[in-house]
């Protein structure tokens, strides 16, 4: 039974930034990458499908989906992936996770680019977790980002975040999971999540 993260929201709009889609890419997707299949790009939609849903403990690539549904989307010309051609859509308390390799005491930057469902009257609110130690009480940094709605066409709306952390142990666990509230349907979206260390 996978651990659970421990809660410690901290409000943190200011980080997020503008992001241009289609800029970069696909995050690692190389040998060795900390992280892998950021632009989630490794699962295949079926030939002519634009969506498939993935249930609570399913694999997606290398993520796993951890609570409620993830859609796999693929990007169309209103609303294009922010990186590839596919990124996820975190439905009601949707999360997903993925472990990775991480050295103890270096420090990493991990990024995303995400945005509210195009059709959504309401802001949504994206957690982003990073569980830093083997018994998932200590050196966890956990942090949340509010998310406006999209405006109605034009831009895609995709906005860039950016947590950085310290490792304290040879696996860190990194998830992301909507939490709005009383908010049922489509969530947030995700793309373009990449991790890579810092130096200096």
């Amino acid at each position: 039974m996978p651990r659970p993260f421990l809660l410690v929201p901290v409000l943190t709009a200011a980080l997020l930034a503008g992001l241009s889609g289609n800029a970069h890419a696909a995050p690692g997707s190389e040998p060795g990458a900390p992280l892998q299949d950021g632009g989630f790009e490794s699962a295949q939609l079926p030939d002519g499908g634009g969506e498939l849903s993935f249930q609570a403990g399913d694999g997606l690539g290398a993520w796993r989906v951890t609570d409620g549904e993830v859609a796999l989307v693929r990007g169309t010309a209103q609303l294009p992936a922010a990186e590839g051609e596919q990124f996820v859509v975190l439905g009601e308390s949707g999360g997903i996770e993925q472990t990775v390799a991480t050295t103890p005491g270096q420090s990493y930057e991990l990024s995303f680019a995400a945005t509210a469902r195009p059709d959504s009257s309401r802001t949504r609110r994206l957690e982003i977790a990073v569980n830093t130690s083997a018994t998932g009480q200590d050196g966890v940094f956990q942090t949340r980002t509010v998310l406006a709605p999209q405006a109605d066409g034009g831009d895609p709306g995709w906005r860039g975040g950016r947590v950085v952390f310290t490792a304290a142990n040879e696996d860190t666990r990194i998830g992301f999971q909507d939490t709005t509230r009383d908010a049922p349907g489509p969530g947030v979206h995700l793309d373009d999540v990449r991790l890579v260390p810092r130096s200096g």
